[in-house]
């Protein structure tokens, strides 16, 4: 059986779990997801869906996140304040794998090309999440279906020696020694020293986070209104992770974005909603933590792909959060 025959059958064996009628519904493209899913575009009853298959043999990590993403539908998406997907119907087969039938929206322009109006819109939507659970361990709990935890930021010791070696690579290959924004030494040193970071991972009031929040899982309806998608990684954290995160990978995809304009502009927002007094500057560090771990970690295995500015801004930005934080080599 070819690939796309099997693709086409497991199609069938997912609708029927779904309770859909196959001659109800018109393929309109199959693909690979990213988190390891099989994807399909349907057309059912002339509205476009999207069929969203994980197998039951898939990754044990990747069958995990799709189980995750499952019970936030079914039972986080309703009782959130923002944008989500609206998933129409969802299995869960012990013998097959696991499967979500939802409604399909546009894609947001490339991350490089957001301007204020979407990242403002973004931030608002990631606000509202974050201030209606503040706090709320049991309902977050309920959602996540994990207890609460104080997290860390920790890194595997193979982790830190692939990005060392990644970023002895990237200044072997730009020779950036002589007018880098950051020395190869420093990003080095950050690399070795990662424990430095928890002098920053304050005692701060945990909510519910998205936990992968960033451009591409950023959606768009009929009114424009952002929709966030991709709830794979929901779990208690610090809100302001969320925010690191997306900052961070905005840069690494060449958008340029004020880092601290839009850092200040979520403070405000979250001070806007949530009313009662809150450690400000303890939010505006820990952005600045996620941020950082994700340049030192995520970056240096891309940033050789991508034009020569999208580097610098990266480099500066190692420089810039790791001064903020106070943690100078």
């Amino acid at each position: 059986m070819s690939f796309k025959l099997h693709k086409e059958k497991v199609v069938a064996e997912c609708l029927n779990r779904l309770g859909v009628n196959e001659d109800e519904v018109t393929i309109s493209k199959m693909i690979n997801g990213g988190s390891g899913a099989i994807v399909a575009e349907l057309l059912l009853h002339d509205k476009k869906m999207i069929l969203k298959y994980t197998a039951l043999e898939a990754e044990e990590q990747l069958y995990r996140n799709a189980q995750r993403e499952r019970r936030f539908y079914k039972y986080g998406a309703s009782q959130i304040n923002i944008q989500a997907p609206n998933v129409v119907a969802e299995f869960e087969d012990d013998s097959f794998g696991i499967g979500l039938l939802m409604r399909s929206y546009q894609q947001t322009p490339h991350p490089s090309e957001w301007g204020n109006d979407l990242i403002t819109n973004a931030l608002t939507q990631i606000s509202r999440l974050h201030s209606m659970f503040w706090g709320k361990e049991k309902e977050i709990q309920q959602i996540t279906g994990e207890e609460s935890y104080h997290h860390k930021f920790e890194y595997l010791k193979d982790e830190i020696a692939k990005s060392l070696e990644a970023w002895e690579h990237v200044y072997s290959v730009k020779n950036l020694n002589e007018y880098s924004p950051i020395s190869k030494d420093k990003i080095l040193h950050l690399l070795r020293n990662l424990e430095q970071l928890e002098s920053v991972q304050f005692d701060i009031t945990r909510t519910l986070i998205h936990g992968d929040f960033h451009m591409e899982n950023c959606l768009m309806d009929e009114s424009q209104e952002i929709v966030v998608a991709d709830w794979q990684s929901p779990k208690a954290g610090v809100g302001a992770e969320d925010v690191g995160n997306f900052l961070a990978r905005a840069e690494l995809y060449g958008n340029p974005l004020s880092t601290n304009t839009y850092i200040a502009l979520y403070k405000q927002l979250l001070e806007n909603q949530l009313k009662p007094s809150f450690p400000l500057g303890e939010i505006e560090q820990i952005c600045h933590s996620k941020r950082l771990l994700l340049h030192l970690f995520w970056s240096p295995r891309y940033v050789l792909y991508y034009p020569d500015h999208v580097l610098s801004r990266v480099l500066e930005a190692i420089n810039e959060s790791s001064n903020k934080i106070g943690i100078n080599a």
